[in-house]
């Protein structure tokens, strides 16, 4: 006889397990929606996906770029801000940066240009890419300022 906390645990293990595969497969293949200049099919498939599985970053990281693409800096801001939330991961600082900058979020834009700067700078590797995209991101954000002057 089952346990009713064995019966939870597998339950979470499962949705769990559900979870990543939604998060792995159906996200790549969307992706390639995307990458052939057809966002909206990708967008019509992910929300409803989305919206059964809201803690799966992927999903919410792919439905952000793919309205990126169309011009919607809003939803794409709100899909990159909630696929932060759930990771925490600071890759994504730099699409942050510049949907903030783009949207004359000025303040949030130096802000995550900072954490931006702050973890290239504590990368191991090296690597000056994301120091790059961060000096990129703020010379928009002062050539930007000084148009509004």
């Amino acid at each position: 006889m089952h346990e009713p906390d064995d019966e939870i645990a597998q339950h979470d293990h499962d949705d769990e397990q559900q979870r990543r595969q939604c998060g792995g497969d159906a996200v790549a293949s969307l992706r390639e929606l995307i990458e052939d200049d057809r966002p909206h099919e990708a967008i019509d498939l992910l929300e409803p996906l989305a919206a059964q599985y809201p803690r799966v970053a992927p999903l919410h990281h792919t439905i952000a770029a793919a309205y990126a693409l169309l011009g919607n800096l809003w939803s794409s801001l709100a899909g990159f801000e909630r696929a932060y939330e759930l990771t925490r991961d600071p890759v994504y600082w730099e699409p942050l940066a510049r949907l903030y900058g783009q949207l004359e979020m000025n303040a949030h834009a130096v802000h995550a240009f900072r954490q931006l700067l702050r973890w290239s700078s504590r990368r191991a590797s090296g690597d000056t890419a994301a120091s790059a995209a961060a000096a990129v991101i703020a010379f928009e954000i002062m050539r930007q300022n000084r148009r509004q002057s």
